[in-house]
């Protein structure tokens, strides 16, 4: 569990009674504005410990989410099943993450949408999903089963056939809204899978 304000250390809930701190290797505070659970890792995204660092992606071991640093240096000496950390290439703030066509999907702010890619800690790499169009807003990008809804300034724009097909045109699914929301710059979107219905 984790905190869009970075004012709360990461959390864990046992789904019964027991709602605490995530114990973890790193010492002092360990506070992420986006978590993801995959591949057998918890991955955090937009992390701050003793400093802010909030274009970073951490991940933890393979198996084993408490260890997020290892004692084997250098970096080629990983394992595959080792914790690992990798920068945004852009530098610029994460400001989402969901899970969607087998891959994590992420946005930065003023920047694009990335994925990243490969199968453990020896080959995971980010890479552009689609350039000059990262989402606007820190709940503004969501998976809605077969597609990403991601808001970006006065537009909504689905990301179906980026992946799937390697087109990375979008499609404006508010086209027919457009000048309603021309001016809206922070979007929240959040997927009712039940009854199939997205609210941006």
């Amino acid at each position: 569990i984790t905190d869009l304000a970075l004012l709360t250390d990461v959390k864990t809930w046992d789904g019964v009674n027991t709602f605490a701190d995530l114990a973890h290797n790193l010492g002092g505070t360990l506070r992420a504005k986006y978590a993801v659970v995959e591949r057998e890792r918890l991955i955090l995204l937009n992390v701050r410990t003793a400093t802010n660092t909030p274009h970073i992606i951490l991940a933890s071991q393979g198996s084993n989410i408490t260890v997020f640093t290892e004692a084997d240096r250098p970096s080629s000496s990983l394992g595959a099943l080792d914790s690992w950390f990798l920068p945004m290439e852009d530098f610029k703030p994460i400001n989402a993450a969901v899970v969607a066509f087998g891959l994590l999907v992420i946005s930065t702010e003023g920047g694009q949408i990335w994925k990243l890619s490969g199968a453990d800690a020896t080959n995971f790499v980010i890479e552009p999903l689609f350039a000059n169009s990262g989402a606007q807003g820190a709940v503004a990008v969501a998976s809605i089963g077969n597609d990403v809804l991601f808001g970006r300034h006065g537009k909504i724009d689905s990301l179906v056939g980026a992946e799937a097909f390697g087109d990375v045109e979008t499609d404006d699914v508010s086209r027919w809204i457009s000048e309603e929301i021309k001016d809206v710059s922070d979007w929240e979107i959040v997927y009712n899978p039940r009854i199939q219905r997205a609210y941006c």
